[in-house]
Parts: C-alpha cells; structure tokens; sequence
C-alpha cells in the first residue's frame, strides 16, 4: 500500500511520524492528482519541499501532501512512467480531505 503523509516544509526525519493513510497507488494516483512528473525523491530519503519563493520558504511555511510507494506497489503496474519514491500531490491537505470526504460519500450514497 502507498502511503498518503502530510509533512511540514521543514521535516528532516519521519522519526515519531505515521502516514495519514495507506491506499493503492492508483487509487492515489487517481484521488491525490499525481503525475510521473511530481516525483521528488527515493522512498527512504525525506523529501526536500522548498519551492524556491523566499515568502513561502523562510516566512509563511508549507504543509505538503506526499505520496510514498515502493517497489513493491509498482510490481505489475502497467505505467513504467512511475518509480518508487515520494510524489508531491497539488493538493493542500485541507484540499485532500475534500476529495477524501467526498469520495466516501459517492461510496456510501452511490447515485442512482
């Protein structure tokens, strides 16, 4: 199971951390808006989240939804586009917990 994380800017270390979640990867793919091209780093680094803006880097902070898969996950998946690593969603957590909330209630209250 990949696992969904919500890190601050300035995480070092995942010690004393856990994983908000754990899905498959396709079904991250599909909720958390990921692409091959929002991979940042190998599973067992912590990914670097700076984006570069001054204001956000060194004043206002930034909380980063994160997407860890292994190699395992990826066993007989047919994109070979993906890697195993950590992949940074667009979405803001409080945007993640949007599309969470609402795909539980399509799967609780399926339309008719």
């Amino acid at each position: 199971m990949a696992e969904v994380w919500y890190l601050e800017m300035e995480t070092k270390t995942l010690e004393n951390k856990e994983p908000r979640y754990r899905f498959d990867f396709d079904k991250c793919i599909e909720l958390f808006n990921l692409s091959p091209g929002r991979w940042k780093c190998e599973p067992d680094e912590v990914p670097d989240l700076r984006t570069g803006n001054p204001l956000i880097d060194q004043v206002m902070g930034y909380v980063g939804v994160l997407i860890r898969v292994t190699q395992d996950e990826l066993e007989g998946f047919k994109d070979k586009r993906w890697k195993p690593g950590w992949y940074l969603s667009p979405l803001t957590p409080i945007g993640a917990e949007k599309v969470l909330a609402r795909k539980k209630a399509e799967e609780d209250f399926p339309p008719d």
